[in-house]
């Protein structure tokens, strides 16, 4: 592995960690059960975090994908390509979830908080997805860069 390699593959490791705090924050506060008169303060504040999270991810992507990352994962472990393929898919679809997500929260007020279970509960679903999604990625980058690749003797 190169220098250059290893930078790469400790840089994502930390993103992965730093966003696993984060994912902790938002359950926590999701989970805050405010009244009809906390609703809109805590929807802009809630709002507020969600969105950055969805920019940090976002970037986090970015660096993935467009960083070359991904390329060199595949330049030094072809078999791995379906694998980059799909968790390259899956960036979309956690992008478009966290999407609808920001647009149910978006549109709910104090009258129609009665929804806030079910927007709860997608994000559980959206951040169990990238839970595994980043498993997975921590996975690969084992296989790709740590593991013995059965060089003879």
């Amino acid at each position: 592995m190169t220098d250059q390699s290893k930078s790469m593959a400790s840089r994502i490791e930390q993103e992965h960690a730093d966003l696993r705090e984060v994912i902790k924050e938002i359950e926590k506060e999701i989970q805050k059960d405010p009244s009809k008169e906390e609703f809109t303060s805590w929807k802009l504040d809630f709002m507020r975090r969600f969105r950055d999270f969805q920019n940090e991810l976002t970037k986090h992507f970015d660096l993935e994908e467009e960083g070359g990352f991904m390329e060199d994962l595949v330049a030094r472990a072809p078999h791995h390509a379906r694998q980059v393929d799909e968790l390259e898919h899956e960036h979309e679809d956690i992008a478009v979830g966290l999407g609808a997500i920001a647009d149910a929260l978006k549109g709910m007020n104090e009258h129609t908080m009665s929804g806030l279970p079910a927007v709860r509960q997608r994000i559980r679903e959206v951040l169990e997805v990238l839970h595994r999604h980043e498993e997975a990625e921590r996975d690969l980058i084992q296989k790709a860069y740590f593991q013995d690749i059965g060089v003879g003797d």
